[in-house]
């Protein structure tokens, strides 16, 4: 989201600017008068709950009652959104990291089967492969490692479910 407004506000930056100019002509006539906008602050800003037009309107509801205007309310809500997005990626990890732990041990298993295959008829293509067998296991040894701490993990579950 970040950056599809960091991109948007570059692509049209003067159509921007020039409906900042009309805006704040028009916000000071306003009553009360509304809050005038800097195209400095306006580039700086990265979530579009910080635009401070979007926190008053001034139809003739109320905005500055409403619950999700407090700062505290909005940050209690964005930390939410983020425990939710967690615990979808603990859910993906949990899948993601089964389908490693099973491509290391079939990618082993088969190199091993090429290898012996081809010891019968050419040793020279079986020999480069169990060089590259070897190569693996090596770097696998590692990598299964790090797997079996997972594994142990409290958020692993294992399951896809």
């Amino acid at each position: 989201m970040q950056t599809s407004i960091w991109k948007a506000l570059k692509r049209h930056g003067k159509a921007i600017r020039v409906a900042i100019e009309k805006y704040n002509k028009l916000a000071v006539h306003m009553n009360p008068p509304a809050l005038t906008l800097d195209w400095k602050n306006i580039v700086n800003y990265t979530f579009v709950s910080e635009f401070e037009i979007l926190q008053h309107s001034y139809s003739h509801a109320d905005i500055a009652s409403h619950p999700w205007i407090s700062p505290a309310n909005q940050e209690i809500a964005s930390c939410y959104f983020k425990v939710l997005r967690a615990c979808e990626e603990l859910h993906r990890l949990n899948i993601e990291i089964q389908r490693l732990h099973t491509a290391i041990y079939n990618e082993q298993y088969h190199l091993y089967k090429c290898a012996e295959s081809l010891a019968e008829t050419d040793l020279a293509q079986a020999a480069e492969i169990q060089e590259i067998l070897q190569i693996r296991a090596q770097v696998n040894q590692h990598n299964l490692a790090q797997l079996r701490a997972i594994f142990q993990m409290p958020g692993f579950t294992g399951s896809t479910e």
